[in-house]
């Protein structure tokens, strides 16, 4: 990342951006240095240095580094549920969830999910999550989140969703050129963001 921008393994992160955008990238690239972390990759794509790959949610308490490849044919909230559940008997984790929309709805997220969402850091656990549908996952990937990284390259509903959770500044952004893989960043309670980039 050329402009690193803090953040911590028990911060609660949201990073949103179409197909291509940089989230994995992004997020990754801070996620794969910490001591403790559960990726949930439901896609079956991603693959870091030094992390076990597993298959069975159990397999989540046994080791500090772990890539958690869900069960293509599992109920997705139940897939996150298991996920939340893990991190937070785990404790001191960064729980990374690499499309939101497959493990939660707009209207449905299992309840030990939204247990690490909002009470998680009073015990380390971070939960960060990647979207690039916003308009589709929980809300409380927006209200809870300790920082919000969002790609200017957002249209339509999307842009709808997040506007109520960043400073207007994000919308005059949007109108400007801006480098590739860049993203709008913002922590809770500040009036104004700043652009950071994905990549080397």
């Amino acid at each position: 990342m050329t402009d690193r921008w803090a953040l911590r393994a028990a911060d609660k992160v949201t990073i949103i951006g179409p197909n291509g955008s940089g989230k994995s990238f992004l997020a990754l690239g801070y996620v794969a240095h910490m001591p403790s972390v559960i990726v949930h990759d439901p896609k079956h794509e991603i693959e870091l240095p030094d992390f076990v790959i597993i298959s069975r949610a159990e397999d989540m308490l046994r080791h500090p580094r772990v890539i958690w490849r869900s069960p293509q044919l599992a109920d997705p909230v139940d897939a996150g549920n298991w996920a939340g559940y893990a991190a937070l008997q785990r404790k001191h984790t960064c729980l990374y969830l690499d499309e939101a929309a497959l493990v939660t709805t707009a209207n449905r997220i299992g309840p030990w999910l939204r247990a690490a969402i909002i009470t998680g850091r009073s015990q380390g656990v971070g939960v960060w999550a990647a979207t690039q549908r916003p308009k589709d996952v929980s809300n409380l990937f927006f209200s809870e989140a300790h920082a919000i990284l969002v790609s200017p390259l957002l249209v339509g509903f999307d842009v709808e969703k997040v506007k109520g959770f960043v400073p207007e500044d994000y919308l005059s952004l949007r109108n400007k050129e801006f480098p590739p893989f860049s993203f709008y960043a913002v922590r809770r309670g500040e009036k104004h963001g700043r652009l950071i980039r994905a990549g080397s």
